[in-house]
């Protein structure tokens, strides 16, 4: 940082230096809860020894949002940003300093840059979910946490995951993080001697005459240390294009100094017309066993002064990836050559993610070009080879992507968001454009890609078209009529449904409560007709619907597979009635795929660790209950009245809507039991008088079915059409074996005869 020397700033300099106290600290970007990211939060903390008033400040990178009040960072305290303050408050007890006003933060990494109210850098911090950055802040529960306040938050070294365990989970998942309070890591301490440039790469006009590049030491020896600069191959400038630098060039730190050291150059300003040129400057041969940092080159971008007119193309954006399932390593941007001739695209630019077309590149009339984030990631997945962008990563909430010429005329703009009207954010799902002759910054004019294009590492399937044409767009409020009997009875390896993708519209009755305790829906839905169901998601509200049980509702969506949880994207939704009567839960003894989306009751359980029951915290919690036999994850949402009740004390019953989270194939574990209103019973309180002495074993059941009951006359087997399956007769004994080796896979209900009455249970057929 340059000194101010004028004693008239005096006031300036003691607000200038508490500004520079105040450091990005604590990252979460990717909490642990499917759809929407409503729990975001970026902290900040004071270093310094006074109290900073960030009235004014504002994001120009990361997410969109200004300080427009007084508002005071004491010495040593903290502030939190937040995307959702409400989800914020009610998942960790305690106000954030602020909502941002828009946008989200990226999974797969981007700058955060925060700037005072004269557009002064005050903290920047580009982060990452791989390389040198630690992985485990992309999903497993832990934000990013800076180690120590005082190191330079720019280096990937310097932090990792916060340990803070906050009792929480979301989604079945703990969380670990500490908005507002002292970071818990693990860190070790850097005494490497190191040296590296300050920051990656500036630009500047062709006239900008000297040009400074800084260096840095951490860890400094006791005599001094030297490093050579030198020019990279890769650099596309010519010897002519600078002087006044000779490469290698020799640059000495100190002993035992930790100041910044810097070499120049000049740029020629000649009378060329040339594209955007690059000087690439390396570091090596470092003495005293120095070692070479993270940020090991540097690149001056000059932009020529001397260009000419450049023609504007027809080229146009037609397809977006910008969210999967995990990491975002294969986000791309498709551009589509719409002209009548070939478009020299050398020296252009994006906005959005940060890239310059290599000199010499043409796009062919009709023919498709792409950039992604991770090129062999891409490849390996679809086959196509694309171009690999420098950095930056595409928002999750949408954000502006803009090309342009290298005169700096804009080809092509698109402002995607993941809000109606534009196609809901659907992981792996790309958008695309219906028609290249569209304005593609309208939203009615893109809907989402329905071609296979390879499988993820993750074993999900990629829906896009990068490199090709795109799929035709469904016409608006064309879906196919299906049971979820239909859906749900076709399974592909891997227990992914063959109808992932498909447009359908489903009808059904709401079952329990809506799940997602931020905006959008999460609710269950079961067919009339049958105890098939399935989760109903949005991550935005859909035609202003409230979830309320027994609502007979149409839905209208796509089909999805979500860490092996069958789903229906939804769409948009038809009421039909309040009020209908809804089915008895079927009693279970294990949770499998067979429980999956049904509404189960399972026996005779105790809490297998009361503490884990925490009353009233976040957006809801896990618990494992036993019954002696098995363990059980039974799920309690804050939206759903157990959520504020005291743990259960003794045994007790509990029905809910089976679900499962594993992210792994073949997905056939997390199995798991959201609980309902109302939904728990002590077994004390039953009248056991009441109830038939009839147990039916093992529930699910695969070849074989046993009922012990006394003075069992007959037993019928009933399909869900009603159809007779199975009949026994004359019976003897109080235990009877049923063979269930001709059935399909299935829910079957018992009619069980005793002297001239009769009573009726339910089980799975596996």
């Amino acid at each position: 940082m340059k000194k101010l020397s004028l004693a008239i700033l005096a006031v300036f300099l003691t607000v200038a230096a508490a500004q520079a106290q105040i450091v990005i600290n604590e990252i979460m970007y990717n909490p642990p809860e499917s759809g929407a990211d409503s729990t975001e939060f970026i902290e900040l903390y004071n270093a310094g020894t006074a109290a900073v008033d960030i009235q004014g400040w504002h994001f120009t990178a990361g997410v969109a949002d200004s300080v427009d009040v007084s508002t005071v960072i004491p010495a040593g305290g903290y502030f939190v940003w937040t995307v959702n303050a409400a989800a914020f408050q009610n998942t960790y007890g305690q106000a954030a300093g602020r909502e941002w006003a828009s946008g989200g933060l990226s999974n797969g990494g981007e700058a955060i840059v925060l700037v005072d109210g004269a557009g002064v850098l005050m903290d920047s911090v580009t982060y990452n979910d791989a390389g040198s950055w630690p992985t485990a802040a992309d999903g497993p529960g832990h934000s990013l946490a800076l180690c120590d306040a005082t190191t330079d938050n720019a280096d990937p070294a310097n932090w990792t995951v916060d340990s803070t365990n906050t009792g929480l989970t979301v989604g079945g998942t703990a969380l670990f993080a500490s908005p507002g309070a002292v970071n818990t890591t693990n860190c070790v301490v850097n005494t490497t001697l190191t040296v590296g440039f300050v920051g990656t790469q500036t630009y500047v006009d062709e006239n900008v005459g000297t040009v400074t590049i800084d260096l840095t030491i951490q860890n400094p020896n006791a005599t001094a240390t030297t490093v050579e600069v030198s020019i990279g191959a890769s650099s596309t400038a010519i010897a002519a294009d600078y002087t006044n630098f000779s490469s290698p060039t020799t640059v000495t730190f100190p002993a035992n100094s930790t100041t910044n050291q810097s070499f120049t150059i000049d740029i020629v300003d000649d009378a060329d017309q040339e594209v955007l040129e690059t000087i690439i400057f390396e570091l090596g041969n470092a003495t005293n066993g120095a070692v070479i940092g993270t940020n090991n080159s540097y690149t001056v971008n000059i932009n020529a002064s001397d260009i000419a007119a450049v023609p504007v193309p027809d080229v146009v954006i037609t397809e977006i990836l910008y969210d999967q399932v995990g990491t975002d390593t294969i986000e791309f941007i498709e551009l589509y050559n719409n002209g009548a001739a070939t478009a020299d695209l050398s020296g252009f630019y994006f906005d959005g993610v940060t890239y310059t077309v290599p000199n010499g590149t043409t796009l062919a009339a009709g023919a498709y070009w792409l950039i992604t984030l991770d090129s062999v990631a891409l490849q390996a997945v679809t086959g196509v080879t694309a171009n690999q962008w420098t950095s930056g990563a595409l928002s999750n909430a949408g954000e502006d992507i803009v090309f342009y010429t290298i005169a700096g005329d804009t080809v092509d703009i698109v402002n995607y968001n993941d809000n109606a009207p534009w196609p809901l954010r659907d992981d792996n799902v790309a958008i695309q454009l219906s028609d290249v002759n569209t304005d593609n910054n309208d939203a009615a004019n893109w809907c989402y890609a329905t071609n296979n294009a390879g499988t993820t590492g993750l074993g999900d399937i990629l829906y896009a078209t990068p490199g090709a044409a795109n799929t035709a767009c469904a016409s608006p409020g064309v879906y196919v009529y299906s049971t979820i009997d239909q859906i749900d009875g076709l399974l592909l390896p891997g227990n992914v449904p063959a109808y992932e993708g498909d447009s359908v519209e489903l009808r059904g009755l709401v079952y329990c409560a809506d799940f997602r305790s931020s905006n959008g829906l999460d609710f269950a839905l079961i067919e009339t007709a049958s105890t098939n169901g399935i989760r109903v998601y949005a991550p935005v509200d859909i035609n202003n619907y409230t979830v309320n049980a027994g609502d007979s509702i149409r839905v209208f969506g796509r089909i999805n597979n979500y860490n092996g949880l069958l789903q229906l994207l939804a769409d948009s939704i038809d009421f039909v009635s309040a009020g209908n009567a809804t089915l008895s839960p079927l009693e279970v003894t294990a949770l499998s795929e067979a429980t999956e989306n049904k509404l189960i009751e399972i026996n005779n359980l105790t809490l297998v660790d009361p503490a884990q029951w925490t009353t009233g915290t976040g957006f809801g919690f896990a618990v494992e209950a036993t019954n002696g036999t098995d363990t059980f994850d039974l799920y309690i949402d804050n939206d759903v009245d157990l959520f504020t009740q005291p743990a259960p004390t003794g045994a007790f019953k509990v029905y809910g809507f089976g679900g499962q989270y594993d992210p792994s194939i073949p997905h056939d574990e997390g199995y798991q039991l959201l609980a309902c209103n109302s939904s728990i019973t002590p077994i004390s309180s039953l009248n056991l008088s009441t109830q038939a002495p009839v147990r039916i074993y093992p529930n699910p059941a695969q070849d074989r079915l046993f009922v012990e009951a006394e003075a069992v006359d007959a037993i019928q087997v009933y399909n869900n059409l009603g159809q007779l399956m199975i009949r026994l007769d004359n019976l003897q004994g109080n235990r009877q074996e049923l063979n269930l080796s001709q059935l399909e896979a299935g829910v079957y209900h018992l009619n069980i005869i005793r002297n001239g009455q009769s009573s009726s249970q339910s089980f799975i057929k596996q």
